[in-house]
């Protein structure tokens, strides 16, 4: 019999003494806090989506050859209320990664845990609302 096969335990991991009865497994499931950073993080990604979606009607309508033809009147200017409401989004964008930020180093054991696709995400917010600013 190998010599490491006699420490490890039912799953095949080293410290057999800690595998019994009583050993509690703290890796089933994530705790509020693991959870509520995950929802953050699906809420600053719903907001960025809904901010695509809002600048896409805030900008000038593009003309097409049919538009030439048919000689229809498109709106050439960039939709003041439409970008109020950006600017509002990217806001509430920010503020949701900065608590995704402050759940994540709350929360996380090491420095490299799950702050990439947020820091990601602010950067990404921050220029969307200086953008919106030059464009008021």
């Amino acid at each position: 019999m190998d010599v490491n096969r006699k420490t490890m335990g039912k799953q095949g991991r080293a410290g057999g003494a800690q595998d019994g009865p009583n050993r509690v497994d703290r890796r089933e499931s994530a705790d509020f806090w693991a959870r509520l950073f995950i929802w953050v993080n699906y809420l600053a990604w719903a907001g960025l989506m809904v901010f695509l979606l809002v600048f896409h009607r805030a900008q000038p309508e593009f003309e097409t050859f049919f538009d030439k033809f048919y000689q229809l009147n498109l709106r050439t200017y960039w939709d003041k209320t439409f970008i109020r409401y950006l600017v509002y989004i990217a806001g509430a964008g920010l503020a949701a990664t900065t608590a995704g930020l402050g759940l994540s180093l709350f929360r996380a054991r090491r420095h490299t845990d799950h702050r990439k696709p947020i820091v990601i995400l602010g950067v990404l917010y921050l220029i969307l609302i200086i953008l919106s600013w030059l464009l008021l």
